[in-house]
C-alpha cells in the first residue's frame, strides 16, 4: 500500500477470526484490538523519490476455526475488510484435494480452474513440486504455467470495467505471482522478541483456485461454495459408466434383434414374390 497520512490501517476480521500476526514493510508490528473484530495496524509512511510515492507490503496472519467438511455441503468465506480502498485483489483460495467444487458464486470474478467441470475433473490440483520458474517441459513447469493463465484470465475478467486500473494489470499479476512463489517456497519466520508475529508457509498442496475484484471500498467480498466428497463423485461417475455401458450393450442387442428381424421379412418377401411369379398364367 501507499500512505502519506494514516497512522493505522483498520482491518476487520471475518466473524470468529484472530488475528496472530502482522508486518508491515517486512517489520513485525503489534496491532491493538478495538471493537466486532476491527484490528488497528500501526503504518509506515512510503518514502518518496523521482519514481513517486512507493508502496509498502502489508501482511497479516489470522486463525479461524471452521467445522469439518461433510460429504455434501456448502460454505462461504469472507476477505479481510480494510478502511481504505483497494483498487485490485487476487484471492488464491486452497482447499481440500478430496473435494469437488461443483460451484462457486459470490461477488468476485473466477478463473477457470473454479468451474464445475475444471473441479470434478480435479484439474486444480497442485503439489509441493509446483514451481513458477520450473525447469520447462516438466510436470512442476506445465503446472507453473496453467496456473499463471488462470491467474492472468482472472485479471483480463474484470479489465474492461476499469481502464485505469487495467493499464497495471501486467504488473499486478506478475506482482501476485512473486508474492505466490515467495510464500510457497519461503523458510518460516522467526519470532521477534517482545513482539508476538509469526511466519506462516502458504500450503502447496490440495487445489488452488484464483479469484478477483477491483475497488473494494468499504464492502466484503465473500465467496460461496458448493462441494461434495470426490469418492461420492467417483461413485456417481462408476454408476453412469454402467448405466452407459448397460445402455450399449442392450441397444446393440437390440439392434441385432431388429436386423435379424428385417432380414426374416426380406426373406419371406422373397419368398412370395418367387411363388407368385411360378403360378401359371402369371
Amino acid at each position: 500500500m501507499r500512505n502519506h497520512l494514516k497512522q493505522y490501517l483498520s482491518l476487520k476480521l471475518p466473524v470468529g477470526a484472530q488475528l496472530w500476526s502482522a508486518f508491515v514493510a517486512g517489520t513485525p508490528v503489534k496491532p491493538t484490538q478495538i471493537e466486532g473484530g476491527t484490528y488497528r495496524i500501526p503504518l509506515a509512511k512510503s518514502q518518496i523519490d523521482d519514481g513517486g510515492q512507493q508502496g509498502f507490503p502489508v501482511e497479516v496472519v489470522y486463525y479461524m476455526p471452521v467445522p469439518k467438511l461433510g460429504p455434501v455441503g456448502y460454505r462461504q468465506v469472507v476477505f479481510p475488510v480494510p478502511d481504505a480502498p483497494v483498487s485490485r485483489v487476487f484471492w488464491s483460495l486452497y482447499l481440500p484435494e478430496k473435494y469437488r467444487f461443483l460451484y462457486f458464486g459470490g461477488d468476485m470474478e473466477k478463473g477457470r480452474l473454479a468451474s464445475p467441470l475444471s473441479s470434478v475433473m480435479g484439474r486444480a490440483i497442485v503439489s509441493d513440486e509446483l514451481s513458477y520458474d520450473a525447469k520447462k517441459g516438466t510436470p512442476a513447469a506445465r503446472d507453473g504455467e496453467r496456473f499463471r493463465k488462470d491467474l492472468d484470465e482472472v485479471s483480463e475478467s474484470f479489465d474492461g470495467s476499469v481502464n485505469a486500473a487495467a493499464k497495471a494489470a501486467p504488473a499486478s499479476v506478475a506482482h501476485q505471482e512473486a508474492m505466490e512463489k515467495e510464500m510457497l517456497h519461503a523458510n518460516t519466520q522467526q519470532l521477534v522478541q517482545g513482539v508476538f508475529p509469526i511466519g506462516f508457509d502458504v500450503p502447496a498442496s490440495g487445489q488452488l483456485f484464483h479469484f478477483g475484484q477491483v475497488m473494494i471500498v468499504g464492502q466484503e467480498p465473500h465467496i460461496t461454495m458448493t462441494y461434495v466428497h470426490v469418492t461420492i463423485v467417483k461413485t456417481l461417475i462408476v454408476i453412469l459408466l454402467g448405466l452407459l455401458i448397460g445402455f450399449i450393450v442392450r441397444s446393440r442387442a437390440l439392434l441385432i434383434e431388429s436386423i435379424y428381424s428385417l432380414l426374416e421379412k426380406i426373406r419371406s418377401l422373397e419368398a412370395a414374390i418367387l411363388r407368385r411369379t411360378q403360378q401359371p398364367g402369371v
